[in-house]
């Protein structure tokens, strides 16, 4: 998680994201947001928090498409990398997940981006990279409800898109582990970050 900024600083992002936006079009506009963050060093789930609130203001017919954010903000993490070469890089994947927080937010906007050829193929990669995300963590969440018995219904849920029910599943297998093995957070920062630089 970036670390927290000061306030100030980020009311004056805001301001510049939102000023910006209304004075310009919307690719000169996102240059110069993405220009304005660099110099502050702006973590890129930040930038792309900032960016949202614009994006998903569907009243908005001046909102910017996502092809152009995702463009905008796939260089954006190329540049916030390139100046820390000895850290981890930051991958776009990982912050368009935490950014959307949760997955049919972000599978609706990769499914916007996806029609532009230029994306296209990324955009399948960040669809499986998903996919196969999403299998881990059913996986491991039926083999914890294994341990606790409850019986493993994961599966089922996940063929029916129930994430609601999902999600009720993973708080009560949690609510059964031992105090010591309750840090199931961990271990899903592990899996979401296992590849962190393949997108």
């Amino acid at each position: 998680m970036y670390a927290r900024r000061d306030p100030n600083e980020l009311a004056h992002l805001l301001k510049v994201v939102h000023g910006v936006y209304r004075a310009h079009q919307e690719e000169t506009a996102l240059a110069e947001i993405m220009e304005e963050m660099q110099r502050f060093d702006t973590h890129p789930l930040a930038v792309l928090r900032m960016i949202i609130p614009i994006y998903k203001d569907v009243g908005n017919s001046e909102r910017p498409s996502a092809d152009i954010v995702f463009e905008q903000l796939k260089e954006y993490i190329k540049m916030y990398n390139a100046k820390r070469p000895d850290e981890p890089p930051i991958a776009m994947l990982l912050t368009l997940f935490e950014g959307f927080g949760n997955l049919a937010r972000l599978k609706s906007f990769l499914s916007d981006v996806k029609p532009n050829p230029n994306y296209a193929q990324e955009v399948n990669r960040m669809e499986q990279l998903l996919a196969e995300f999403q299998m881990r963590l059913v996986n491991m969440f039926d083999a914890l409800a294994l341990e606790v018995g409850i019986a493993p219904q994961g599966q089922r849920f996940l063929a029916n898109h129930n994430m609601e029910s999902f999600m009720t599943y993973i708080w009560r297998i949690i609510n059964l582990l031992p105090p010591g093995r309750q840090n199931i957070f961990a271990e899903l920062k592990v899996m979401s970050e296992a590849n962190p630089a393949a997108i």
